[in-house]
């Protein structure tokens, strides 16, 4: 009789930790959850981007590229005397290179907004002689925007500030699944949506962290189709962001004549290895 009640009192107390976990979520899922933005936090990132080839015939070797990625919250900012912002510092190092920008943002209750920038970065597209490259796009150095894709950086004189008008939403709160929203139109750059997927743990080289999983959905060549064959995640835990993987499939391979010679895949991940605050 008392192990059947004290079965019974586990039953009722475990269900009741599901309930409450139901219905008060811990993490960044939790309705309070905000990106913390505080002055002094320093977040460090490894970055890698693999180009996996796979031609029609031949073979050529995977090539990587790795980076590394720092973001130092600078503290408030307040631009042209009246709007009140977050002021970000972001250096990318790469090779012998290295790119800084200032990112501007202001963290409110129903969302994370980047309101202007100062800086950024281009790419320049790899070239093999007989073998290029197709889909070279504008590499940006800015972490929480697109990705670009691969080649050298190299600076470009952008010292001025650009105003985003509109201020893009970085992160709709609460971060609940199913939650989505307007990234940015086409052309400006480019049309992108994100959606919350939901909770998940994350590995890093720092250890694991619990995680929501946010989709960017990105009509990246520009034809008014959201793109099927990328796969854009970020995975933002109470810490921040803590792990960005994006893998786009099937891209062309194309010889000095243009033919299509094969295809590869582009694979680009960050993993956070140090944050202080």
């Amino acid at each position: 009789m008392i192990n059947r009640l004290a079965y019974l009192f586990l039953l009722l107390a475990t269900l009741a930790l599901i309930r409450c976990t139901k219905d008060d979520p811990v993490g960044p899922s939790r309705d309070d959850f905000r990106y913390p933005l505080e002055p002094g936090s320093v977040w460090i990132y490894d970055r890698s981007i693999n180009l996996d080839f796979h031609p029609r015939s031949g073979t050529r070797a995977a090539d990587s590229i790795h980076a590394t990625i720092r973001i130092e919250v600078i503290g408030e900012e307040m631009l042209f005397d009246t709007l009140a912002t977050i002021k970000v510092r972001e250096q990318v190092e790469q090779d012998a290179t290295s790119l800084t920008n200032y990112n501007f943002y202001q963290n409110r209750d129903e969302a994370l907004y980047l309101i202007a920038v100062v800086g950024g970065a281009v790419a320049l597209p790899k070239k093999t002689t007989g073998v290029n490259h197709a889909f070279a796009p504008v590499f940006s150095a800015r972490f929480d925007i697109i990705s670009g894709l691969d080649g050298n950086l190299i600076p470009i004189a952008v010292d001025s500030l650009h105003l985003e008008k509109p201020a893009k939403v970085v992160l709709r709160y609460p971060l609940t699944a199913g939650v989505e929203w307007t990234y940015s139109e086409k052309n400006r750059p480019r049309r992108i949506k994100k959606r919350v997927l939901g909770d998940t743990e994350v590995n890093t080289p720092i250890g694991t962290f619990k995680a929501v999983k946010v989709q960017w959905i990105v009509d990246f060549d520009g034809d008014g189709e959201f793109d099927d064959n990328l796969d854009y995640i970020d995975f933002i835990a109470d810490q921040g962001l803590v792990k960005r993987s994006f893998l786009i499939r099937n891209l062309p391979l194309l010889d000095d004549d243009g033919g299509n010679i094969g295809y590869y895949d582009y694979h680009d991940q960050s993993f956070l290895v140090s944050f202080t605050k």
